[in-house]
């Protein structure tokens, strides 16, 4: 029997505890509780949600929920009910949720543990248990913790394959079959954090700027991942323009580099990605690249996050902006 289950922290998706809800169900879309909850930062990487009676005065602000709704079958249901510790410590309950202009009733968590609520409720000035901000939404809470992505200097992807490649710009899973020879490659939906996509230079296939990285705390990347054999990442070096005696270097137009921030299904994964040498802004990207960019996270994610996308440069200072 489908069950329509909504989730607002740890079981969203790109967060630690995806991989429970991910297997055997579909996602319905992007959710908003009709309802005001207070939400806040177990400190464990998860939040709590609690009803809006619960608010400490000057501290927490009762918010609609900003989450994903599910349709999952029995065995799901089931394995959430004792990963949320149903009816002991959350609760399972039918709640009204809005998706799109549409609305909709699922099942949804909310914390009913006696000892943690009074926990809750001692710490009157947010010291253990902080508010999330903004109020009801847990990734962004969580994203905006994060501290900017750092370049290590290794050097994995010279010694043998396979690699793990993460892809965020015009060259999706379809392009990788096609150019490098990998008709069966499969892609994972994929997200690095610490980092912002920006648009820089001039590439003459693809008519205007194109994407590179810059790191940003609390910057998320949509993107994919691949696996990629030595072969066909020398022609992955070829199309992105790396320099074939020095990847990582030398004078192409683009470089390798390694990254240990990438996350697919709650596990982080080292991999590697492409930065462009060139990010000054000569001028947008072309309609046909924003285009490629976004087919390509709606490949592997959806097409909501594919509308945000981006249009961000850095301006003559290095400092971040986004493009009018």
């Amino acid at each position: 029997m489908p069950h329509r289950v909504f989730v607002y922290g740890s079981l969203l998706r790109g967060l630690h505890n995806h991989h429970w809800i991910s297997k055997n169900s579909r996602l319905l879309g992007a959710a908003l509780s009709r309802e005001r909850y207070v939400i806040v930062d177990s400190g464990d990487g998860y939040p709590y949600a609690l009803d809006a009676e619960w608010a400490r005065p000057g501290i927490d602000t009762p918010a609609p929920l900003h989450g994903e709704l599910y349709e999952v079958g029995d065995g799901t249901l089931d394995d959430l009910d004792a990963l949320e510790g149903h009816p002991d410590y959350y609760r399972r309950r039918i709640a009204a949720f809005l998706i799109g202009s549409d609305e909709a009733e699922a099942a949804l968590y909310v914390l009913r543990d006696a000892s943690r609520l009074d926990e809750l409720r001692a710490d009157s000035g947010g010291q253990r248990f902080a508010a999330v901000a903004p109020a009801g939404d847990w990734r962004t809470h969580l994203l905006r913790r994060l501290p900017p992505l750092t370049w290590p200097p290794t050097r994995r992807t010279l010694s043998g394959g396979p690699h793990a490649v993460f892809c965020y710009g015009g060259v999706g899973p379809a392009a990788l079959r096609e150019h490098c020879e990998a008709p069966h490659l499969s892609s994972s939906a994929a997200a690095l954090r610490g980092a912002v996509r920006i648009y820089g230079g001039h590439s003459v296939a693809w008519g205007g700027a194109v994407a590179s990285l810059a790191p940003r705390a609390g910057g998320c990347v949509w993107g994919s991942l691949a696996s990629l054999t030595d072969d066909a990442l020398r022609r992955l070096d070829a199309i992105e323009g790396a320099d074939p005696a020095d990847p990582y270097g030398g004078g192409g137009a683009a470089r390798r580099q390694d990254v240990g921030s990438v996350w697919v299904d709650g596990e982080r994964v080292d991999a590697v990605l492409y930065l462009r040498r060139d990010v000054a802004w000569r001028g947008p990207p072309s309609d046909r690249y924003i285009a490629a960019c976004e087919a390509h996270v709606a490949d592997v994610w959806d097409e909501e996050l594919a509308a945000a996308v981006g249009l961000e440069v850095l301006d003559e200072a290095g400092e971040l902006r986004t493009q009018d």
